[in-house]
């Protein structure tokens, strides 16, 4: 069976400058205070570091298990599940984007994530009406604490 490529895709402005929205959103261990889905990382983002943490999706936490490919003021990206195993069957490429607006006065954020995996047929229906109204909480949630 062909695996096909879904995606999530959101965005938000915010009103700080990239480096000061950068400064929360690349602080793994502030991600328990102010995010709704994600928390108990098990280190820091950096490129090639592999965490544990845990996302909430309603049916409880579930632990997931990446490796942080872009970490950089500009990006920040992880890939998972890092199990070989467990790859054909649900893999993802999660990100946070931080583009300029208003010459640097401000940020948009772009969140998204795309999916694949032959288990991606039968969870997509699911995933597709609950993954974006979940990101727009995290971003939200990023905005009201980036902007206090």
């Amino acid at each position: 069976m062909a695996s096909t490529k879904r995606t999530v895709l959101t965005s938000l402005a915010i009103d700080a400058p990239p480096a000061k929205v950068w400064d929360t959103l690349g602080d793994s261990a502030s991600w328990d205070r102010w995010n709704p889905m994600f928390g108990g990382f098990s280190g820091p983002f950096r490129v090639g570091a592999q965490l544990d943490f845990q996302v909430a999706l309603g049916i409880g936490k579930v632990p997931l298990a990446v490796e942080v490919v872009r970490a950089d003021g500009e990006e920040l990206r992880w890939k998972g599940p890092r199990s070989a195993l467990q790859k054909p069957l649900a893999g993802a490429d999660h990100y946070f984007r931080l583009e300029p607006l208003d010459g640097g006065a401000r940020t948009r954020l772009v969140h998204g994530e795309s999916f694949s995996g032959a288990l991606l047929a039968v969870l997509w229906p699911h995933m597709r009406k609950m993954l974006p109204k979940a990101y727009d909480r995290v971003n939200e949630a990023l905005k009201r604490e980036v902007e206090g």
